[in-house]
């Protein structure tokens, strides 16, 4: 029989299929009570991995139960939000759960200065009280985890800049920030709106949106800086409305600024660490005779696609489109051109 290539699909997210109504309603009043936040229909849908009917129904069981929720419109969607109850509510943690949170800690404690895993430290050991046997605690904190990095940054003088811009984004506030970009030697100034900070491979960002000099109210385009390069951040006093220019970013890299969808195909060494992982969401994986792979899939930016397609060398070619082929090409003459051996 000639061969028939195995067609693979995109990961998608896990559902709670196997969840009882009962289960999905705890978690829902569990999220909602412990959080305290306001959540659209939406948001609720995405955390549980329910259906938005689903939510709707858990909510009007919570309503007949009581005058437990507020409710309001965000936009067009509406939002729901658990009321603080009169007593807080006296709750346990598990060994198992106290461990997975050590475990959280053990796998970023590389990201963070020493000042902020100090203060992890502190509460993880403040959970201790809630461990209905507290002469298990000992055992809690056994960690079995450890992380191993590429080229790890160090945060130590930056606690207090960091502190600032989650401040910023808390409270929408508006900074002005000198960064030094890849390849510059001095910084530049920037207005800058912070909305989150991002975590990728071993080093922080802050993602935010560049605002105009003589209009913050003015988005001049997302903006990414990352955290290590910036030599001060300063809350101006203003603040923003602005919200995140590019929602809709998913999957491959970190930049974003131009998007191209690429097809690679991979000999069968890359294939298994290829197929293990989701590139982005659109990404379409094909088996190929020989046991290699072809992996069509969105990259955010054609700059830190081609570092990554070069990274795994002849192991991987590209196929289309062919502009990026040429770049790819262009980049090997040059890196073939730095190991000519010198004349004389």
């Amino acid at each position: 029989m000639p061969f028939m290539p195995p067609q693979e699909v995109p990961a998608m997210p896990p559902k709670h299929d196997d969840a009882t109504p009962g289960q999905k309603a705890l978690a829902l009043y569990s999220l909602m009570l412990f959080t305290g936040r306001r959540y659209t229909l939406t948001a609720l849908a995405e955390r549980l991995a329910c259906s938005k009917q689903t939510i709707l129904r858990l909510v009007r069981d919570m309503e007949l139960r009581g005058d437990i929720l507020e409710m309001g419109f965000e936009g067009k969607e509406r939002w729901y939000k658990i009321k603080t109850p009169a007593q807080r509510p006296h709750l346990a943690i598990s060994t198992q759960e106290l461990q997975n949170l050590i475990m959280c800690r053990d796998m970023v404690s590389h990201l963070v200065p020493k000042a902020i895993r100090d203060t992890i430290d502190h509460a993880l050991a403040a959970t201790t009280t809630l461990l209905p046997d507290f002469d298990t605690r000992a055992q809690a904190f056994e960690s079995h985890w450890r992380t191993e990095c590429k080229g790890r940054i160090d945060y130590s003088g930056h606690v207090e800049m960091l502190a600032t811009a989650r401040q910023a984004i808390a409270e929408h506030g508006i900074c002005r920030v000198a960064y030094t970009g890849v390849g510059k030697t001095q910084p530049r100034e920037h207005l800058f709106a912070p909305l989150e900070c991002v975590s990728y491979r071993e080093a922080l960002y802050i993602y935010g949106v560049k605002v105009k000099d003589d209009d913050d109210t003015n988005p001049v385009g997302p903006m990414m800086l990352a955290l290590h390069r910036i030599s001060s951040l300063e809350l101006t006093g203003g603040h923003h409305v602005h919200e995140d220019p590019d929602p809709q970013r998913s999957g491959f890299g970190i930049m974003h600024r131009s998007p191209v969808r690429l097809t690679v195909r991979f000999d069968n060494f890359a294939a298994t660490y290829v197929r293990e992982r989701i590139w982005s969401d659109d990404q379409e994986v094909e088996g190929l005779e020989g046991g290699g792979v072809r992996l069509r899939f969105t990259a955010a930016d054609e700059t830190e696609a081609l570092s990554w397609v070069l990274s795994f060398g002849a192991r991987a070619v590209v196929e289309a489109p062919e502009t990026f082929r040429d770049a790819v090409r262009g980049e090997l003459a040059r890196m073939a051109q730095s190991y000519v051996p010198a004349k004389g």
